[in-house]
């Protein structure tokens, strides 16, 4: 294997690392509104039924 094509594999393998963590903190991301939605939602369940 010759540096060119370690260089190339190895950026990929960066890449790829790095749309990982990306589509990670993404979901986290869509998780974590998830949560706050549903606290909102009992919160104002709450409200109304004073």
């Amino acid at each position: 294997m010759n540096i060119l094509t370690s260089t190339i594999n190895g950026t990929a393998l960066e890449t790829e690392k790095t749309l990982n963590l990306s589509n990670k903190l993404d979901l986290q991301s869509h998780n974590f509104k998830e949560i706050m939605n549903s606290m909102n939602l009992i919160i104002i369940e709450k409200i109304q039924n004073k």
